[in-house]
């Protein structure tokens, strides 16, 4: 066994991925991002009573470490970074970090005071940092029950933090996020009892909903509420850059950055959120949506022809089809695609803007238009006339539902269910 991560609805056999994620992960790249799970625990260690217990009161440095937690979690998310050095990279700013909030700790701290491995350990070289990686990770803990426990919150904390970094990234913080965040990983780095841990999951699942909250705040604050949009899956008749992930400011950098240019942006996967938002409208050359679901990539990345700008998840194995024009940026990564990165506040988008000028205009798809937008914020106008309906008899259920299918034919569970409605839904 060389590796071991079970985090998706896609693992070996149902039971975990042990020499290769099916993901296309490399054993590798997932015993890094557990290394780099295991240091964000020791960093929590010290940050929790140096954060929560007011030892220090700076705001800015709490926010500094806690949006830098929260992207090393969401760059673990399956399919978001392959890129092996992107998270040694990360890892030795953690440890840098790490050993920041050491002697801020210490210096409070009684003489003698014992450190767990994960607040201590510091490597010689890259070297050691390889030979650790080896040693760390989801069966270090021996109970099955208190392992499932353990990793359940995990995943509920890389959940929380990509709502958390992308609200950061739009300057909206809600500073408990962060201080819930070092608890939770530093319970979890532990031997934390049953009972705690369960009831720590439940508060993961709160916070999650927190987080969202501060979130959505930040998205309608920057860029508008999501209203009834017809979204349209055409083509124009010119090179198009298309955006797929879930950064709306990359999305925003890049349209301003490439007005004018005789090219087109088209959303792709997660970013339809902004085909409804108000402010993305506004730009002349923001065209519709191509594509569907994450694992249709291959196919459709090579159909597109242009540029294709990952800002986060899901990104799977590049293929031949698209190798030479797809970028990465923010927490997303793929060992040998450039990554543009962030530098004073923004992002310089001109080597896709100049390569789209090179390209064939989209290929169609032949997909329907559809509808989108219908956010809580509209459903909250439209209560009325929602409950008018309903006492008529014109709606007589409604049916909630979150979720996707896979690849695989066999689990296409939500599609089923969803053209098995009636038609009074």
């Amino acid at each position: 066994m060389n590796m071991f991560c079970y985090q998706c609805q896609e693992t070996g056999n149902g039971k975990g991925c042990t020499t290769q994620g099916i993901c296309g992960k490399t054993d590798e790249t997932a015993n890094l991002q557990d290394l780099l799970i295991y240091l964000l625990q020791g960093m929590s260690f010290y940050a929790l009573p140096l954060f929560h217990d007011k030892k220090t009161t700076d705001t800015e440095f709490l926010r500094k470490t806690g949006v830098f937690v929260a992207e090393c979690l969401f760059t673990t998310i399956t399919n978001t970074n392959f890129d092996a050095e992107r998270i040694i990279a990360l890892i030795e700013k953690a440890l840098v970090q790490r050993e920041m909030l050491r002697g801020l700790y210490l210096a409070n701290a009684p003489a003698g005071t014992k450190l767990p491995d994960n607040a201590s350990w510091m490597p010689a070289d890259r070297d050691e940092i390889f030979r650790k990686s080896l040693k760390v990770g989801v069966l270090d803990e021996q109970d099955a029950d208190i392992r499932s426990v353990k990793e359940t919150i995990t995943y509920g904390l890389k959940g929380l933090s990509a709502y958390a970094y992308h609200a950061a990234t739009l300057g909206f913080y809600d500073d408990e996020i962060f201080h819930f965040t070092f608890g939770a990983l530093n319970k979890v780095g532990l031997n934390t009892p049953m009972d705690e841990l369960l009831e720590l999951l439940v508060e993961t699942g709160a916070f999650n909903v927190a987080a969202m909250a501060v979130l959505d705040q930040a998205n309608s604050a920057t860029y508008g509420n999501p209203e009834p949009t017809k979204v349209s899956t055409g083509i124009r008749n010119r090179p198009g850059i298309l955006v797929s992930g879930h950064d709306l400011k990359d999305l925003e950098l890049l349209l301003k950055q490439s007005e004018g240019k005789d090219i087109d942006i088209y959303t792709n996967g997660e970013m339809i959120l902004a085909q409804s938002l108000p402010y993305f409208k506004k730009f002349a050359h923001f065209a519709g949506n191509y594509g569907n679901a994450w694992w249709q990539q291959p196919e459709e990345f090579t159909k597109f022809n242009g540029p294709v700008l990952l800002t986060s998840n899901c990104i799977v194995p590049v293929e031949k089809g698209y190798a030479e024009r797809i970028f990465t940026t923010s927490v997303a990564g793929y060992p040998g695609v450039p990554h543009i990165e962030e530098d004073g506040g923004t992002k310089d988008f001109s080597a896709l803007i100049s390569l789209a000028l090179r390209c064939l205009p989209p290929t169609p798809l032949n997909e329907p238009d559809f509808m989108s937008g219908f956010g809580h914020h509209f459903l909250h106008t439209a209560k009325d006339k929602v409950i008018d309906l309903i006492k008529k008899g014109k709606i007589k259920r409604f049916v909630a539902m979150g979720g996707c299918d896979g690849r695989d034919r066999a689990r296409a569970y939500y599609t089923e269910r969803a053209l098995s409605l009636p038609e009074d839904t």
